[in-house]
């Protein structure tokens, strides 16, 4: 339960051991804050190396690379290119012609519920009329499955391969 709760929880648990002569409570409070913190970046950082992810920079190379990615990328690249994944202009282009196969075979309006999440999120679309949150997380789970079963799998949604 206190992994769930984080910060708030851990600086209340620690409450008890706060030492007014040593300092302020804010000051305590700043330090307990900091330190859970880092305590989350640092469990973050070890499961994207486990799950084969590296930290993003533009200093560093990319696996296998002598060169920092700053130095291999070109405007044009664009953000996919950030994160490793293949910026060839074929692949992009059999990609974009398997996402309109799958999206064609797909009913109107779920192809016009695809085209809303591809700008906005799920809650602003709950907002515009297009169900409730959880209706549409349900609809969603279901079009994956439609899409996988079109040659869609997790490789183009980020949810599912993080």
């Amino acid at each position: 339960m206190s992994r769930k709760l984080g910060a708030p929880h851990d600086l209340l648990r620690r409450l008890p051991s706060y030492d007014p002569s040593r300092g302020s409570i804010g000051a305590f409070a700043n330090i307990v804050l900091r330190n859970q913190s880092s305590r989350i970046a640092m469990r973050h950082h070890r499961q994207r190396r486990a799950q084969g992810g590296s930290l993003l920079s533009l200093e560093v190379p990319l696996a296998g690379a002598c060169e920092p990615v700053g130095d291999t990328l070109t405007e044009d690249d664009g953000l996919a290119a950030w994160h490793g994944q293949t910026c060839c202009a074929a692949a992009v282009t059999e990609l974009h012609h398997a996402l309109q196969a799958a999206l064609a075979r797909l009913p109107v309006e779920d192809r016009r519920f695809c085209a809303a999440l591809a700008h906005r999120p799920v809650t602003a679309l709950a907002a515009e009329g297009f169900g409730s949150r959880s209706a549409l997380y349900r609809r969603l789970v279901d079009l994956r499955h439609v899409l996988t079963a079109h040659g869609l799998g997790p490789a183009w949604d980020d949810l599912a391969a993080a």
